[in-house]
Protein backbone atom coordinates (compact mmCIF):
# COMPACT_ATOMS: atom_id res chain seq x y z
CA UNK A 1 0.00 0.00 0.00
CA UNK A 2 1.28 3.57 -1.14
CA UNK A 3 1.42 6.50 1.41
CA UNK A 4 -1.34 8.04 -0.42
CA UNK A 5 -3.31 4.69 -0.08
CA UNK A 6 -2.74 5.05 3.60
CA UNK A 7 -3.69 8.64 4.06
CA UNK A 8 -7.17 7.71 2.12
CA UNK A 9 -7.56 5.46 5.06
CA UNK A 10 -6.74 7.62 7.61
CA UNK A 11 -9.32 10.54 6.11
CA UNK A 12 -11.45 7.81 6.25
CA UNK A 13 -10.60 7.09 9.93
CA UNK A 14 -10.17 10.39 11.57
CA UNK A 15 -13.51 11.55 11.65
CA UNK A 16 -14.41 7.97 13.56
CA UNK A 17 -11.94 8.33 15.84
CA UNK A 18 -12.27 11.74 16.57
CA UNK A 19 -16.18 10.98 17.38
CA UNK A 20 -15.28 7.93 19.96
CA UNK A 21 -13.08 9.93 21.67
CA UNK A 22 -16.13 13.13 21.46
CA UNK A 23 -18.51 9.98 23.13
CA UNK A 24 -16.08 8.44 25.66
CA UNK A 25 -15.46 12.27 26.89
CA UNK A 26 -19.41 12.80 27.56
CA UNK A 27 -19.53 9.05 29.53
CA UNK A 28 -21.12 9.24 32.58
CA UNK A 29 -19.07 10.52 35.48
CA UNK A 30 -16.60 12.76 33.72
CA UNK A 31 -17.28 16.27 34.09
CA UNK A 32 -17.39 18.24 31.04
CA UNK A 33 -18.34 21.99 31.09
CA UNK A 34 -21.13 21.93 28.48
CA UNK A 35 -21.64 18.32 27.46
CA UNK A 36 -24.19 18.97 24.89
CA UNK A 37 -22.21 21.86 23.44
CA UNK A 38 -19.01 19.25 23.13
CA UNK A 39 -21.47 16.46 21.54
CA UNK A 40 -22.98 18.82 18.93
CA UNK A 41 -19.55 19.77 17.84
CA UNK A 42 -17.98 16.42 17.56
CA UNK A 43 -20.80 15.07 15.44
CA UNK A 44 -20.66 17.87 13.13
CA UNK A 45 -17.00 17.21 12.83
CA UNK A 46 -17.79 14.13 12.13
CA UNK A 47 -20.00 14.60 9.42
CA UNK A 48 -18.10 17.46 7.90
CA UNK A 49 -14.36 15.31 8.37
CA UNK A 50 -16.62 12.26 6.08
CA UNK A 51 -17.54 14.75 3.62
CA UNK A 52 -14.62 15.17 2.33
CA UNK A 53 -12.99 11.45 1.77
CA UNK A 54 -14.96 10.70 -1.80
CA UNK A 55 -13.30 13.77 -3.15
CA UNK A 56 -9.38 13.23 -1.99
CA UNK A 57 -10.14 9.33 -2.77
CA UNK A 58 -11.05 10.31 -6.77
CA UNK A 59 -8.00 13.09 -6.26
CA UNK A 60 -5.52 10.30 -5.14
CA UNK A 61 -6.81 7.89 -8.07
CA UNK A 62 -7.03 10.34 -11.10
CA UNK A 63 -3.07 11.37 -9.70
CA UNK A 64 -2.32 7.71 -10.17
CA UNK A 65 -3.66 7.00 -13.44
CA UNK A 66 -2.31 9.86 -14.85
CA UNK A 67 1.24 8.80 -13.20
CA UNK A 68 2.12 11.80 -11.19
CA UNK A 69 5.35 10.78 -9.04
CA UNK A 70 4.90 8.71 -6.27
CA UNK A 71 5.92 10.90 -4.14
CA UNK A 72 4.18 14.28 -5.06
CA UNK A 73 0.79 12.03 -4.31
CA UNK A 74 2.22 10.98 -1.00
CA UNK A 75 2.65 14.33 0.23
CA UNK A 76 -1.03 16.02 -0.86
CA UNK A 77 -2.16 12.55 1.08
CA UNK A 78 -0.04 13.02 3.99
CA UNK A 79 -1.22 17.39 3.78
CA UNK A 80 -4.84 16.67 3.53
CA UNK A 81 -4.46 13.97 6.53
CA UNK A 82 -2.89 16.58 8.30
CA UNK A 83 -5.04 19.42 7.57
CA UNK A 84 -8.37 17.21 8.06
CA UNK A 85 -6.95 16.60 12.19
CA UNK A 86 -5.82 20.22 12.56
CA UNK A 87 -9.25 21.43 11.35
CA UNK A 88 -11.78 18.53 13.32
CA UNK A 89 -9.25 19.42 16.40
CA UNK A 90 -9.97 23.43 15.49
CA UNK A 91 -13.49 22.70 15.30
CA UNK A 92 -13.84 20.91 18.55
CA UNK A 93 -11.69 23.57 20.41
CA UNK A 94 -13.76 26.43 18.79
CA UNK A 95 -11.09 28.50 17.09
CA UNK A 96 -13.19 29.30 14.05
CA UNK A 97 -10.78 31.15 12.25
CA UNK A 98 -7.87 28.95 12.40
CA UNK A 99 -10.45 26.04 11.34
CA UNK A 100 -11.25 28.25 8.27
CA UNK A 101 -7.84 28.85 7.12
CA UNK A 102 -6.72 24.70 7.91
CA UNK A 103 -10.20 23.52 5.68
CA UNK A 104 -8.97 25.89 3.41
CA UNK A 105 -5.43 24.72 2.83
CA UNK A 106 -7.02 21.09 2.63
CA UNK A 107 -9.31 21.95 0.36
CA UNK A 108 -6.72 23.26 -1.89
CA UNK A 109 -4.62 19.69 -1.32
CA UNK A 110 -7.68 17.78 -3.11
CA UNK A 111 -8.02 21.39 -5.75
CA UNK A 112 -4.33 21.20 -6.60
CA UNK A 113 -4.08 17.47 -6.89
CA UNK A 114 -7.12 17.30 -9.44
CA UNK A 115 -5.72 20.29 -11.14
CA UNK A 116 -1.76 18.54 -11.29
CA UNK A 117 -3.40 15.26 -12.59
CA UNK A 118 -5.74 16.62 -15.11
CA UNK A 119 -2.54 18.36 -16.63
CA UNK A 120 0.08 16.65 -15.99
CA UNK A 121 2.22 18.52 -18.98
CA UNK A 122 1.69 21.91 -17.22
CA UNK A 123 3.16 20.05 -14.27
CA UNK A 124 6.49 19.34 -16.52
CA UNK A 125 6.61 23.09 -17.70
CA UNK A 126 5.76 24.09 -13.90
CA UNK A 127 9.29 21.40 -12.77
CA UNK A 128 10.99 22.81 -15.86
CA UNK A 129 10.84 26.12 -14.77
CA UNK A 130 11.67 25.57 -11.41
CA UNK A 131 14.65 23.27 -11.20
CA UNK A 132 15.84 24.88 -14.50
CA UNK A 133 18.82 27.33 -13.19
Amino acid sequence: MTLAYGSILAAILIPYVLGRSAVARNLPGRRVASPRNWTVRAKTAHLVGAEIVPGFAAAIALAHFANLPQQMIDMFGLALVTTRTGDIVSYLAGLTKLRSVIRFAGLACIWGLFGIAAWPASLSQLTDLILKP
